[in-house]
């Protein structure tokens, strides 16, 4: 269990690193713009970082799951080795999966000046300029 919550709190650091150090720079220069790259570079962190979560949150039911409905086969079923097996493919899915989806905005035909009007680049200001 200690593992997936530490799992989870280095996700939670990683979500702050990617949105905050933008939307300071926005603030503190009154406004601004995000450039298309640095906008599909932060969309494909926050997509990742928020998928590796919700596969953390998925595993971490199991784990909860099976302490609950199987006390006595816990240890020999949630060992080590299965935890880190688990860690290790949350976050490898996780950033494997929003490349996809990262790579299918990336190719669409954009129109005007690629330039993103908002603090935070998310899916609707991409499409918006599709």
């Amino acid at each position: 269990m200690y593992f997936f919550i530490s799992q989870l709190s280095i996700n939670d650091i990683l979500l702050t690193t990617d949105i905050v150090p933008n939307l300071l720079h926005i603030l503190l220069n009154n406004g601004g713009c995000i450039p298309f790259i640095d906008c599909i570079t932060q969309y494909y962190f926050f997509g990742s970082v928020e998928t590796v979560e919700c596969f953390l949150l998925t595993v971490m039911s199991y784990d909860r799951y099976m302490a609950i409905c199987n006390p006595l086969h816990y240890t020999s079923i949630i060992t080590p080795q299965f935890c880190a097996k688990m860690g290790f493919v949350c976050w490898f899915y996780g950033y494997s999966i929003n490349a996809i989806f990262t790579i299918t905005i990336a190719n669409l035909t954009f129109c005007g000046p690629n330039t993103i009007n908002h603090l935070f680049c998310d899916i609707l200001p991409l499409i918006e300029l599709s």
